[in-house]
């Protein structure tokens, strides 16, 4: 028989998330959480002072003195250098986010969420660690056969196609390139393997434009192993969602008509609006789709929804259905003003075309803090309801063998 004494050092084991099963509020009451909260808190602090001994509420950095609940501030396009990533906005349940709260409860929640997704968590360590042995032995051979190779004909060569790893290389230091985690070698270097692990395990898709993104997302918050478990659950869940990176593009296409096709039926009008004007999904939603928002949103933003997709692995929706999802609400949000673009008749409908995709690629990202918090908060209550619709627009093109409903 297990003793009080023993139970309680078990539960001290186990992390933040997994401890609570009354709710958030109950979570932050935790006395554990509290005080690691005020320590980090404290030393965010006490940088800051040493910096210059300046007055907190005349920093360009916010302190949070609380896991406060609500906050208005101004995004900024990109990763917002003021935010040294101490703390984070987190989603937890279909409630309003935790705002400013300490950054490693969402570690926690990431990896509580993992860990209740696989039954043995042991094995897709195991399968990283290969991978990357995979990966170096690779390495070391090719470079044995470019010592031996004698090029000829060199002038009739067609150049190569560009593989995997140069692709990487090429595209990693444009991802979170003000990130003060991915300015250094060693969260390049991670971030490196992750991608090139992932281009070994699904050869099929490889590596493509967008992934960069989402691995970095991913490390941010975890270590390697569960940030490789966390995209193999991503990119490997049913329905599609790794098509999305296909070269053949088939994956992403499905996901521009699920998104239309949920605008269709929630917003008939602002649809009609942007389909009289030619303006379709695909011109503005593929760096939405491929990266979660990260490549023209906050990452505070992007990270939220990555919340809604990790923290509920074992629901039934995808990747690109909570994407579709924030596209609507983001469309949504912004009926108003895209319907008054292009309501004189008078105006050249070449003018307006491009008017209205200039709004919806950059205006949004610019919203305040609180505008952005509704678009997520909207899209976590809809997401039975749209996750649906997601599913049955998927049975529809699966039905009609394409890309179109």
């Amino acid at each position: 028989m297990t003793t009080p004494t023993k139970k309680k050092n078990n539960n001290k084991k186990k992390n933040f998330f997994e401890r609570a099963a009354s709710g958030v509020n109950s979570l932050l009451l935790d006395s554990s959480i509290r005080s690691r909260a005020s320590r980090e808190l404290s030393n965010v602090k006490n940088n800051i002072y040493s910096r210059g001994n300046k007055f907190v509420h005349s920093l360009p950095i916010k302190i949070p003195s609380s896991l406060s609940s609500s906050r208005t501030s101004t995004s900024t396009v990109g990763f917002n250098e003021k935010d040294d990533g101490s703390t984070c906005d987190l989603q937890v349940g279909e409630g309003k986010p935790y705002l400013d709260s300490p950054a490693f409860l969402r570690t926690q929640l990431w990896e509580s969420a993992m860990k209740k997704y696989y039954v043995n968590t042991t094995s897709t360590a195991n399968t990283y660690e290969r991978l990357l042995s995979q990966r170096r032995e690779e390495q070391e051979q090719e470079q044995e056969q470019e010592e031996e190779e004698v090029k000829t004909d060199k002038d009739n060569c067609d150049k190569e196609e560009e593989d995997s790893k140069s692709l990487i290389e090429r595209d990693l230091r444009r991802t979170f390139p003000h990130h003060p985690s991915f300015k250094s070698a060693k969260g390049i270097n991670k971030m490196r393997r992750l991608l090139l692990a992932y281009s070994e395990y699904d050869r099929s898709v490889g590596y493509c434009q967008g992934m960069p993104f989402i691995v970095g997302i991913l490390a941010l918050y975890m270590n390697e192993s569960d940030a490789f478990q966390a995209l193999l659950f991503i990119l490997q869940k049913p329905r599609h969602t790794r098509e999305i990176y296909g070269e053949d593009g088939v994956g992403l296409k499905r996901t521009f008509a699920k998104l239309d096709g949920l605008l269709r039926r929630e917003n008939e009008r602002l649809f009609a609006h942007l389909h009289n004007f030619k303006v379709d999904s695909m011109m503005y939603a593929s760096g939405w789709i491929l990266t979660c928002f990260a490549s023209d949103f906050t990452s505070r933003f992007s990270c939220r929804v990555m919340d809604v997709i990790v923290a509920n692995a074992n629901v039934d929706f995808t990747y690109a259905d909570f994407i579709t999802n924030v596209a609507v609400s983001i469309l949504n949000e912004a009926t108003e003003e895209l319907l008054a673009i292009g309501r004189d008749e008078n105006d050249e409908k070449e003018l307006v075309f491009e008017e209205l995709l200039h709004y919806i690629r950059y205006e949004p990202q610019r919203w305040d803090g609180e505008r952005l918090n509704r678009v997520v908060t909207i899209a976590v209550h809809s997401l039975s309801e749209r996750s649906k619709i997601c599913k049955e627009l998927d049975c529809a093109m699966d039905a009609a063998g394409g890309t179109s409903v």
